[in-house]
């Protein structure tokens, strides 16, 4: 049976051991992490003898007393988790079922869900791709593989002596901090304390790496937070300012971060889902395209004539 759940409900040992005993869970599905994200979460999980076999979290928000599905930021995958014998139609159509009282939607499942079928629902159904990097290829044949312009950047970095540190939270967070909420595309994003939440629950528990690109006069040009879970290490969140850009400092934090940690991971996953100008930069390593669903529902409005309106005297 579907038993739905609230944070003060749920039990966060079992939720943790559906995400790490599934293929679809990716790190930031975590019960920490997911409440650090955000605040309000409704969990649907379909139970056998008290053993969850998959489960689904709705990240709420309630705007004007309506209640909402809305995406966190730092969070680009969720979705349907854990083994299931039913189409993914079913079990969303399930919960949907469960879940009236959400007026919009706007969710985005993991590459392992396929729900092209809910149009007739009053759901679009868009698709988005995210950028993987096989890790098991010899690192000679992944590199040549790299886009000329790439294997320049990375040339360019290295013939000014750029130089990679890992830092600590404490060192690490006021630079990125201040370097990536000055990015163009983060605005209304941010680098706000719940992502540094996210990192401070997960320290102890996930493989998770915060790496510096210095100048040769020790000046921060880009920064990385990088995030190991089963197979997958994953770059969550970074920068690079405009003197990094014109020294290759991204290009060289990237294969830097791959090279040293290719023989831990079997996939390097770019989480390039929504912004166009980050995937085509990380196209040119190369990756596989993992394609993903995002699925979106708003109330019709009534539509208003403007040549009915009173004009207000």
């Amino acid at each position: 049976m579907i038993k739905k759940y609230t944070l003060k409900n749920l039990d966060p040992q079992k939720w943790d051991e559906l995400v790490k005993n599934s293929s679809q869970g990716l790190f930031y599905c975590l019960f920490d992490i997911l409440t650090a994200l955000h605040a309000q979460w409704e969990f649907f999980v379909w139970q056998e003898e008290e053993e969850f076999q998959w489960g689904i979290a709705l990240p709420i928000k309630r705007i004007f007393g309506l209640k909402r599905v809305v995406q966190p930021a730092f969070c680009q995958q969720l979705g349907i988790i854990g083994n299931f014998d039913e189409k993914d139609r079913d079990v969303i159509e399930q919960v949907i079922g469960l879940s009236k009282s959400i007026i919009t939607w706007a969710y985005h499942l993991n590459e392992n869900n396929d729900l092209s079928t809910l149009t007739p629902m009053g759901f679009r159904v868009l698709q988005k791709r995210n950028l993987v990097l096989n890790l098991t290829r010899p690192n000679e044949e992944r590199e040549r593989s790299y886009s000329n312009n790439l294997k320049r950047k990375i040339n360019k970095a290295h013939r000014s002596a750029l130089k990679l540190e890992e830092q600590t939270l404490d060192v690490f967070w006021p630079i990125y901090s201040k370097e990536y909420s000055a990015l163009p595309h983060t605005t209304g994003v941010g680098a706000g304390d719940n992502l540094r939440k996210a990192l401070q629950s997960s320290s102890d528990s996930l493989f998770h790496k915060l790496y510096l690109v210095y100048s040769q006069d020790g000046i921060p040009l880009a920064g990385g937070i990088f995030i190991g879970f089963k197979k997958r290490l994953t770059y969550w969140s970074g920068f690079s300012n405009a003197l990094g850009k014109e020294q290759g400092a991204m290009a060289f934090l990237m294969n830097s971060v791959i090279r040293s940690h290719e023989s831990d991971f079997s996939e390097f996953d770019f989480e390039t889902g929504n912004l166009e100008g980050t995937r085509r930069f990380f196209g040119q390593f190369r990756p596989d395209e993992r394609p993903f669903q995002v699925i979106r529902r708003a109330p019709k409005l009534p539509f208003v004539d403007p040549k009915n309106k009173v004009e207000k005297q």
